[in-house]
Formats: structure tokens, C-alpha cells, sequence
């Protein structure tokens, strides 16, 4: 009889029992063998399969395994059920690569313990399973899989939508980050002053289909001010993105509360020039302008008289 503990490097037997008393780590996935009678016993040494892999970027699968008294009937490779890879020693041809969208086989760097995916796209994503199996009569077969995600990162930082130029305690406060397009969508949070923000003030996620199997995320923050959300005068919302532990990446909005300014004190920084001007001399272009314009309208119609 063989028995196989999965997950665990050493097991102890107790009354019939057998029970794990050290597991191995994740990427680390032991078969133990207790073998009563002659047989044989296929050890998963370890398997790697990486947690996400950069769109375009290869992927390398392995899958290390021992043989206990045995012979290799096979080597299997699997994305969400469907066999891509398959290496059987003993038959003709050794290597064979079945048809499954979006996973490309790079013969030249796989064989029977590593199989190298080319061309990842997001449709690579899904979970993969190693599937070892031992000669007859016994055909000992052990098993791992992992989901593996194809991450295609944001091109641009997020956006806040919907700030004003000031507010005061009483206003409401309606924004809404936007982040992406990606995949998958980066998870977005809101600070206000440093301090996450109460979950009440928060509404979303909400996904939105993008080009090329992408998505986009906006994330709505509303609330009522008040004098406690002002710092030195200044309300500070940041939103950030993230994925993981790949991406990483924010926006701050920081607005000031109005300056409460004396009537007859001038109003500093406050012109009525349209907004297009920059400068005095930019001021002083308008007004030579206005003033040839005013002149062309008195001549035309004198001009106007002589000629009929």
C-alpha cells in the first residue's frame, strides 16, 4: 500500500493514522511514501508556478519530481483542465503539444521538468496543474496546480475627478479616481490626510470593459466636510493604485479653505483679464488691440462717405 501526504515533509503514524507534523513550503509540495508492501512512489520535489508573469513576458512552469521505485510513465501539463504538454518517455514522439488559447509551448527551452510559455497574452492567464504519473501495474500519479495571472500594467497613473478649487467645512466632497486601463484592475484606496478613509465614504469598485480584454476602475469618495478634515488649512485626498506587489503608484488632491480677505483690502491674484493672459505685457497687447479696433470703427465710416 502506498500512501502520499501532500503539503507536508515529515508525517508521523499514530494508531492508524498519519499525521503531518512539519509542512513544507508552498512552492515546496512533498509526497511522502509509506510502503507496506512492494510498489512504487512518485515525490513531487517541487513545483513552480509563478503567481503573475508581465504580458509578453515568458513564462517558466516547473515541475521536479523524484521516482521511488519506478519507472516515468508521463509528464502532464494542464491550463484550467484542457492538456497543452505532454512527455511520455516510452512512446514515440516523447513530446507532444496539444492546441489551447492563449498558451504558446517554446519546444527549445521545455523538456520533462520545465515547460517555458512564449508570446503570454492575457488570455494566458488560468490555473495550471503538473501531473506526474509512474509505469504500470501501479501507475502512481501525483498532482499540483496554482493560478498563474498575466499582468499588463497601467501605461499612466490614477486620476481624480471632480475636485474644487476650495472648500469649507459644511461643503460636500464628491470625487471619483479613475485608474487603468489593465489588467487585472489595480486595487484602489482613499486617504483623506494620511488616514484611510471611513468605508462609509467610500462607493465602488466599478469595472469597465477597455480594449484588448483590459480594465478600467473608478473608485467614488463622498463626504460632508467638516473642521476636522482640515489640516493646517488644507483638506488632502490621495487615491492610490496598486497590483499586488508589482505596481504601486498615487494622486493627491490637497485644497485649501477660502482666504476670508478684508472688502476693501485689494484682492491679490484675483485678474479679470481672460484666462488666456499670463502677464502684464500680455495685458498691455489686449489694450493697444481694443484701442486700434475702437479706431478702425471710427474711420470706416468717414472713409465710407468720401468714396460715395
Amino acid at each position: 500500500m502506498v500512501i502520499a501526504v501532500s503539503k507536508c515533509a515529515i508525517t508521523m503514524q499514530t494508531g492508524g493514522r498519519i499525521q503531518c507534523i512539519k509542512h513544507l513550503p508552498e512552492h515546496h509540495i512533498g509526497m511522502s511514501c509509506v510502503q507496506s508492501t512492494p510498489g512504487s512512489c512518485v515525490f513531487l520535489r517541487q513545483v513552480i508556478i509563478p503567481p503573475y508573469v508581465l504580458l509578453g513576458h515568458e513564462a517558466k512552469l516547473s515541475c521536479v519530481f523524484e521516482l521511488r521505485g519506478d519507472t516515468l510513465y508521463s509528464v502532464k501539463w494542464y491550463k484550467s483542465g484542457q492538456e497543452f504538454y505532454r512527455y511520455t518517455p516510452g512512446e514515440m514522439p516523447m513530446v507532444q503539444v496539444f492546441p489551447v488559447s492563449g498558451v504558446y509551448v517554446d519546444l527549445s527551452k521545455s523538456n520533462v521538468s520545465v515547460v517555458t510559455l512564449t508570446q503570454t497574452e492575457i488570455e494566458t492567464s488560468g490555473r495550471y496543474r503538473c501531473e506526474v504519473s509512474g509505469e504500470a501495474p501501479f501507475f502512481d500519479t501525483k498532482t499540483y496546480f496554482k493560478d498563474m495571472t498575466i499582468v499588463s500594467l497601467p501605461k499612466t497613473g490614477p486620476v481624480i475627478y471632480g475636485a474644487r478649487p476650495s472648500y469649507k467645512p459644511g461643503d460636500k466632497v464628491s470625487l471619483i479616481c479613475s485608474a487603468g486601463p489593465s489588467s487585472p484592475p489595480p486595487h484602489l484606496t482613499w486617504f483623506i490626510n494620511g488616514l484611510h478613509t471611513n468605508s462609509s465614504y467610500v462607493h465602488g469598485p466599478y469595472e469597465f470593459d477597455a480594449e484588448h480584454g483590459l480594465k478600467r476602475i473608478e473608485l467614488g469618495l463622498e463626504f460632508t466636510a467638516e473642521p476636522r478634515h482640515f489640516e493646517d488649512g488644507e483638506l488632502k485626498m490621495k487615491c492610490t493604485s496598486s497590483i499586488d506587489t508589482l505596481y504601486w503608484n498615487s494622486k493627491e488632491a490637497v485644497e485649501e479653505l477660502p482666504n476670508e480677505l478684508d472688502p476693501l483690502e485689494p484682492r491679490k491674484h484675483q485678474s479679470r483679464l481672460p484666462h488666456m493672459m499670463g502677464s502684464t505685457a500680455d495685458a498691455n497687447e489686449l489694450k493697444l488691440s481694443l484701442y486700434l479696433k475702437s479706431l478702425l470703427f471710427v474711420f470706416i465710416p468717414i472713409e465710407f462717405l468720401f468714396l460715395h
